[in-house]
């Protein structure tokens, strides 16, 4: 019965409230868990009464309710939940809701003291599975060793279960909560443009560039005119079928020496960033490619003030934290670079079907064609990759050879597209513009 009408969009279950809502109260029961059901059938109808709902928490409670409705048990604690296959569907936030609900009981305490103690260990669990980069498993861990709080995880005492990656996520933790404001990302922006040489050119991409005011995490790009390498595809050929015996091999070679002297986002970029007091902890990092961190933000420049304020602030956790990644990319890939990182998923493979439709291929580094003459010097002005080392066991055999991908004007234009606002790149677009194409076809048939 619940599965008729709970999981409807929120646009659906709207327009339907008072019906569902009355026979969602007086007819689903639940044999043993009766309570947890009208407690949660109470937060749904709540946070369907909001003004700004959210669908997915409507879903979530559906989903939770379906499946406490099914259990065949009394649940006791939060770790009915994790250890039951039929309440893996239940979420983190309304196993906490359950847990705070059964500990509501003043008297479980005496009436059974080692099920207080599971309900309050697995309220503690949850509590640090929620703070970023701390599992279940490692949550667990902690609190079977004696951390019953995050004031005791933040203490230090339990520093050698965790990794350098964990520490820092924790000892953010507060700041990492918070989503990053449009504003603060274009301060970290000008902060980065001041700090680097002029021959940088530093983008903000990712959920910023495409228009949402608040996103978890600042992801910029940066290019300059010394890095250029480009790594070949290791694909093959689209048509693999017909072309199976005849496909160069292609052996992808390292970085000569004098790209190994010039790798300067490690050098040069993230260097100037932690001495300017932009960075405050590294959490990850690939030698040529990206970094990954939690930086202090700047504010607007009139509020930067000297640069020894802003590294005793990090120093002393002052001020507001938040993650940002850094990618530096090929100036040549610029273009092919900016539109993988602006974003989003649906639109970046609604690019790639549509280079393998036209037998290329797409990826962050450029736009690929399929060559299959021995490879000559490159014409003026033409985008050079590496070269490729061929093996070939007969004329057939080709490579892929880098098409003008410096701007994303260039793609879209080897593609047969206008160019599309990155506000536009998202799974509304790709859908919409399906839809167009197959009623055209429709007609065209017709």
């Amino acid at each position: 019965m619940l599965g008729r009408y709970t999981l409807l969009p929120h646009r659906n279950v709207s327009r339907l409230r008072p019906a569902i809502s009355h026979r969602l109260y007086s007819e689903l029961k639940s044999q043993h868990n009766q309570a947890i059901v009208d407690m949660l059938l109470k937060h749904k109808q709540e946070e369907e009464d909001k003004a700004s709902c959210n669908s997915f928490k409507v879903h979530a409670f559906s989903k939770a309710i379906f499946a406490v409705l099914q259990y065949k048990q009394p649940i006791r604690s939060g770790n009915d939940i994790l250890q039951s296959i039929q309440l893996r569907g239940i979420g983190r936030g309304i196993t906490a809701r359950i847990n705070e609900y059964l500990l509501m009981d003043e008297t479980i305490a005496e009436k059974d003291a080692n099920l207080y103690e599971e309900i309050r260990k697995s309220q503690i669990v949850t509590a640090l599975n929620n703070i970023p980069g701390i599992g279940p498993t490692t949550a667990k861990k902690l609190v079977e060793a004696g951390c019953l709080s995050i004031e005791d995880l933040k203490s230090g005492r339990f520093s050698s279960m965790l990794s350098v990656k964990q520490l820092a996520k924790i000892k953010y933790a507060d700041h990492l909560d918070h989503l990053v404001r449009g504003q603060e990302a274009g301060a970290v922006l000008a902060f980065c443009r001041e700090s680097l040489d002029s021959q940088y050119e530093v983008t903000l991409v990712g959920e910023y560039r495409r228009g949402i005011p608040s996103f978890s995490e600042i992801r910029i790009m940066i290019s300059h005119p010394d890095f250029v390498h480009v790594p070949l595809p290791t694909e093959q050929y689209p048509d693999t079928i017909s072309l199976q015996k005849d496909v160069a091999k292609k052996r992808p070679r390292g970085r000569r020496k004098n790209e190994e002297k010039t790798n300067l986002l490690q050098t040069d970029i993230i260097p100037l960033l932690q001495q300017r007091g932009l960075i405050a902890e590294t959490l990850s990092s690939s030698n040529f490619k990206s970094w990954d961190g939690i930086i202090r933000l700047p504010g607007q420049q009139e509020e930067w003030g000297a640069r020894t304020e802003r590294i005793s602030a990090i120093d002393n956790t002052e001020g507001h934290f938040r993650k940002m990644t850094i990618h530096f990319v090929p100036q040549k890939s610029r273009g092919s670079s900016l539109i993988c990182l602006t974003g989003d998923g649906d639109f970046e493979k609604d690019i790639v079907y549509r280079a393998r439709q036209r037998g290329m291929l797409f990826n962050e580094y450029g736009i690929w064609k399929w060559t299959t003459h021995p490879p000559t010097g490159p014409e003026p002005n033409e985008p050079q990759a590496e070269t490729p080392n061929v093996v070939a066991d007969n004329a057939e055999a080709g490579f892929w050879s880098l098409v003008k991908s410096a701007t994303e004007e260039d793609i879209f234009k080897e593609l047969g597209m206008d160019f599309i606002d990155p506000t536009r790149r998202n799974f509304s677009y790709v859908s919409g513009k399906a839809r167009k194409g197959k009623k055209r076809t429709a007609r065209v048939e017709h």
